[in-house]
């Protein structure tokens, strides 16, 4: 039987009709992929023409960062400038603001992200050796290891070194570190001082003078760093250069506390009663005031009465009372004034104090005193006088 008589089957698809639909659909796919094609033409050339007017009419390029970056980048090295100047001058808290304000500016910004880390392992550090107990021993070996591994990263950092001389186990020590940081960094204030704070305890008192001034030159805004150049010239005997300084202190910052007490010593080892007595009086009422005491309340005076001895240190408000009013006795002694020597002595006695802390800031006043006895031939019997009736 030949193929024309073989009966066709009912379900056999017609392939004429499957032909055309695929042609429908091919037709219909290479439509869109046109529309496609051109819709995403027109979006690129409409964004080409969009930045090309906004090169040409705003004189922005798309091909440089936008003016508020720049600006963004600007403001962030500013702040981390003034970071590590702070840093320099033994100010880690307000430095961990500046690098904090640098990183919102600029998230990224690796200068400041290093400096803040430093900013807050120095504010650490410089809250001192904690309480005995199993915890804050464990954190200050914490914060010690952090120091220790961070300057091993970094061993050119001139701040790592200072901070790390801080914590030193003997002066030797500290002043190769201090002396470390100055070389790496000739501006830095904190290691200049620290220094200083070294040869002042080995009794090399040009070398402490030189420090002292150098730290003051560097960081010339910090208070302390002005009084404790004051400080090294007096200790020098160079009394009216002493003097000098810590007036322009008194008026750079009238609240600063110690100014006053030191000038009423300067002034009573060179003759001027008077005067020495007004800024003690000063002393004593702004140690009163709550404000003023909140202010200094993390200032501190020391001390050393001779080459070999302990420094005394006073920080406490109280103590800096029994001082002053102490202090202020021996000068209303000198003028003749005995009944408000007597009373000035009373008041220091009503102040409740540790006794081993009392004898240890009349450790002070007796080295006062034996200094005024031999700057002051004419003060020499009434101050003999003074220390053995009052103190």
């Amino acid at each position: 039987m030949s193929s024309e008589d073989l009966p066709q089957k009912d379900n056999e698809p017609n392939k004429g009709t499957k032909t055309a639909q695929d042609d429908w659909l091919t037709r219909l796919t290479r439509l869109f992929s046109l529309l496609a094609a051109i819709a995403a033409t027109v979006f690129f050339l409409a964004a080409f023409i969009t930045l090309l007017i906004t090169w040409l009419g705003f004189g922005i390029s798309p091909f440089e960062e936008p003016a508020w970056v720049e600006q963004s980048n600007s403001l962030a090295d500013h702040h981390v400038e003034v970071g590590n100047t702070f840093l320099k001058a033994d100010e880690p808290e307000a430095a961990k603001e500046e690098f904090d304000r640098a990183l919102k500016l600029v998230p990224n910004h690796r200068e400041a992200q290093l400096g803040a880390f430093k900013a807050k392992l120095f504010l650490d550090i410089t809250e001192g050796e904690p309480a005995t107990t199993s915890t804050s021993i464990a954190e200050w070996e914490i914060t010690k290891k952090r120091l220790f591994l961070l300057l091993e990263e970094h061993p050119n950092d001139a701040d790592l070194w200072a901070y790390r001389a801080s914590i030193s186990p003997t002066p030797k020590t500290a002043l190769d570190r201090f002396q470390k940081a100055t070389e790496l960094d000739h501006t830095h204030a904190f290691a200049y001082s620290g220094k200083a704070d070294v040869y002042e305890a080995q009794g090399k008192l040009d070398l402490y003078v030189k420090a002292k001034k150098r730290a003051y030159e560097l960081a010339p805004w910090k208070s302390i760093y002005v009084n404790n150049f004051a400080n090294a010239l007096s200790k020098k005997e160079q009394y009216e250069d002493a003097i000098a300084v810590y007036e322009d202190l008194r008026y750079s910052d009238p609240q600063y506390l110690w100014a006053y007490s030191d000038l009423a010593g300067l002034y009573r080892i060179t003759g001027n009663l008077q005067t020495a007595h007004s800024y003690g009086k000063e002393f004593i009422e702004r140690s009163q005031d709550e404000e003023i005491r909140s202010l200094n309340r993390d200032e501190l005076a020391r001390f050393f009465t001779g080459p070999n001895s302990d420094p005394v240190v006073i920080t406490a408000d109280s103590e800096k009372r029994y001082y002053g009013y102490y202090d202020i006795a021996l000068t209303s002694y000198l003028l003749g004034h005995t009944e408000e020597a007597e009373s000035y002595v009373n008041k220091a006695k009503d102040i409740q104090i540790d006794p081993y802390r009392a004898s240890e800031i009349k450790r002070v006043l007796e080295s006062d005193i034996e200094q005024l006895q031999e700057e002051q031939e004419q003060f020499r019997a009434k101050a003999e006088d003074f220390r053995m009736k009052l103190l």
